[in-house]
Parts: C-alpha cells; sequence; structure tokens
C-alpha cells in the first residue's frame, strides 16, 4: 500500500533548503505560473570527437563508446513554498504554463554503452512544504503541461541504462494539518513521461553476428574485450515514470475539495532491430497517482476524478511485435491510483484513536488502461485504508 515516506522522493532539493526559511510568524503566498520551462540534454556521439566530452571515446566514422558513468539530468521547478518552521495562513498556487524536461543520447550504429548512462527529468510545480497550512488553492492548469522525454539511440548497450522521470503537480505537505481549500487539476491538463531506447546492433549489410566468437575487427577496436562483456551480460535496462497529481500529506486534514479530471501516462519503450542487442535485464514501471491523502483526521474531504490514466510497458522489434519472452529476466509494473484515502495511526500512540474523525466522499469516473506482456498491474478507483 502506498506509504507516507514514498511520496517524499518528489522534493528532496526542496526539504533541504526548508532549513533557510526560518520567519517566525503566518504567511499570506500568492504564486502564479503561465511561463515555459524547457530543460534539455543532448550527448551525440556521431558529432566529430572534438565535440564530443572527454568521457566519450571515438572511433571515427563507427561511432563511439561510454565507458564511464554518464548522467543527463534536468529539474524544472515553478511555484514551490518551503516554510517548515512557519504557519502557513493562505496560500494560492496557480500553475497554466509549460514544464519540459528532455534528456537525448545518439549513439550512432555502433555505438556502446559499456558503462553507464542515467538519463533524468524532474518537473515540480505548485509545491507547499509547512509546519501548518489553513487555507490552500492549488491549481495546475487551464493548459498546465509536464512533460518529461529520455531518449537513448544505441548500437549496443552491454552495461545499464536507467532512464527515470516524475512529474508532480499540487502537493501540500504539512507537519500538523491542513485546513480548508482546493486542489483543482482540470481537463486539458496534463503529466506525461516517454522513456525510449532503440538498440540498432550491427548494419544490415553486415553479416550474420556472434556476440561472443564473431566480433568484427572495427568493432572490436571501438572496446576491446567487448565480445565477452555482450555474450555474459547483455546489458541492464530500467524505465521508469511516476505522475502524482493533488497530494496531501499531514496529521490533520479538514474541508478541502478536490478534482482530478486531467491526464496521467507513462510510456516506457525499448525498440530492439537486432535480436543481439537485446539486454540481458528489462525493467519497465509506470506509476501514476492522483487525489491521494494521508493523514491520521480527516473531516469534510470531498475528491471528484473524470480524468484518464494510461501505462504502456513495451519491449518489441521493427515489426513491433512483443520481445518480452526473449529477455532473460523481464520485470513489468503499472500501476494507476485515483481517489486514494490512507489512514494512519499516531507514531507511537498508545491511545484509543477510533474516535478520530473519517469524514470523506470520493467519485470517480476515470478509465484506468495499463499495457504489458507480464508483470504486475494495479488499478485503484476510490480506495480506503485505515491503519488502527
Amino acid at each position: 500500500m502506498l506509504r507516507r515516506a514514498a511520496i517524499f522522493f518528489a522534493v528532496p532539493a526542496l526539504v533541504a533548503a526548508a532549513a533557510h526559511a526560518d520567519e517566525p510568524t503566518g504567511a499570506v503566498i500568492e504564486q502564479f505560473f503561465d511561463g515555459r520551462q524547457i530543460g534539455l540534454n543532448t550527448l551525440d556521439l556521431t558529432a566529430p570527437a572534438e565535440q564530443i566530452d572527454t568521457t566519450t571515446t571515438l572511433a571515427p566514422g563507427i561511432g563511439g563508446t561510454l565507458s564511464q558513468d554518464n548522467m543527463q539530468l534536468i529539474t524544472n521547478a515553478a511555484n514551490v513554498l518551503i516554510s517548515q518552521t512557519t504557519i502557513v495562513e493562505d496560500a494560492a498556487q496557480v500553475s497554466a504554463g509549460q514544464q519540459e524536461a528532455g534528456n537525448t543520447l545518439d549513439g550512432g550504429e555502433f555505438s556502446i554503452l559499456n558503462g553507464s548512462l542515467t538519463q533524468t527529468g524532474e518537473n515540480l510545480t505548485n509545491v507547499i512544504i509547512a509546519e501548518r497550512v489553513d487555507s490552500v488553492m492549488q491549481q495546475f492548469g487551464p493548459g498546465g503541461m509536464q512533460t518529461v522525454e529520455n531518449a537513448a539511440n544505441l548500437g549496443f548497450a552491454p552495461g545499464s541504462l536507467t532512464q527515470t522521470g516524475r512529474n508532480t503537480a499540487n502537493i501540500v505537505v504539512a507537519d500538523i494539518s491542513i485546513g480548508s481549500g482546493a486542489q483543482v487539476f482540470p481537463f486539458d491538463s496534463v503529466q506525461s513521461i516517454d522513456n525510449f531506447v532503440r538498440l540498432t546492433g550491427m548494419p544490415g549489410d553486415t553479416p550474420p553476428f556472434d556476440p561472443i566468437s564473431d566480433i568484427p575487427e572495427q568493432f572490436a577496436d571501438i572496446a576491446p574485450g567487448i565480445g565477452q562483456n555482450v555474450g555474459g551480460s547483455r546489458g541492464t535496462i530500467v524505465q521508469e515514470g511516476i505522475n502524482l497529481g493533488n497530494i496531501l500529506i499531514s496529521d490533520e486534514v479538514r474541508d478541502v475539495v478536490r478534482i482530478f479530471n486531467g491526464e496521467q501516462i507513462v510510456m516506457n519503450n525499448i525498440l530492439v532491430e537486432d535480436m543481439h542487442a537485446l539486454p540481458q535485464s528489462v525493467t519497465q514501471s509506470g506509476i501514476n497517482i492522483a487525489n491521494f491523502v494521508s493523514a491520521i483526521e480527516v473531516s469534510g474531504l470531498e475528491q471528484f476524478s473524470d480524468g484518464v490514466q494510461i501505462v504502456e510497458n513495451n519491449v518489441m522489434d521493427t515489426s513491433l511485435a512483443s520481445l518480452t519472452a526473449a529477455v532473460p529476466s523481464y520485470t513489468h509494473v503499472a500501476e494507476n491510483y485515483v481517489n486514494v484515502l490512507h489512514i494512519r495511526n499516531p507514531d507511537g500512540s498508545t491511545d484509543s484513536v477510533s474516535t478520530l474523525p473519517v469524514t470523506a466522499t470520493q467519485t470517480s469516473n476515470v478509465p484506468q488502461s495499463s499495457e504489458m506482456g507480464s508483470g504486475r498491474q494495479v488499478q485503484v478507483g476510490n480506495a480506503i485504508a485505515i491503519d488502527r
């Protein structure tokens, strides 16, 4: 079941910054974002050697090899309020803009990932971390958009490749309580994550390739010993995407209305054009969470959802036929949660808590879909878990 700690991954840097927020009195805040944040990282192994980072070794004309640890990281943040030692009397946050994070690696036909590559994109908008929030209004849209696109085009990947996308919109974390207010995710607002890997293997006019003994001479020049690496372990690919919309975490939540009518989409795709390039291990994970509350006391909570949640995980060849059965170690996860209420027991309490209030209304018309060859699929709508 979802746990409070699982949500905090989205704002680690923001929590660290809270130490600088030492206002002694309550705060009244208004934040409006209607701009565009675009972050792009591009690594092109097909470019001339003088244009490539020193961690990349090129063999002219036939691609390159990444043999060290490499990272592409983008974080976009808008409408953020950090006030962990302060009471927030009233906060209004509206984000009608766009946040885009894109990481691209183009390796060419003979490129090899012999080390590790991490591509991470994260978008944060309408985030509040405080001791207490008396009144709050958060709106993502109209026209709000958060997109993460991670793409890698390689010949072979005997190393490790990790692609991660995270989108967070409308989240309030308060130590004591969250009072009256609203969180709104309109119809035309979207959170989307697209992780894509293309493995080309050998060019089409090259004789059949034996990954253990038949390493072409020019291929061995790029990465000596690559035959042993490819034959023994053809690498690991991890793709994961997490969308969070309308999240409340506090000891007490009162009189809050939450509407989720937008779209949350996670797409994880691996295209294998040469079976010799098929990875040894693949993990694909997509999680969408909308209208989630974790609290000890809840009264007057209303949650309405009429949006869309989609997760697709695929490993396929050029005909789009599934290759999931051909991957030696293959794990797929697709989880969609909408209108979830988690009632916690007070930490360390020995008193009876059965009289603590829980009054909530949940309405969901959300179509939830997941597509994958095997693995864990979870679709949850209108759920309440009470740990008492």
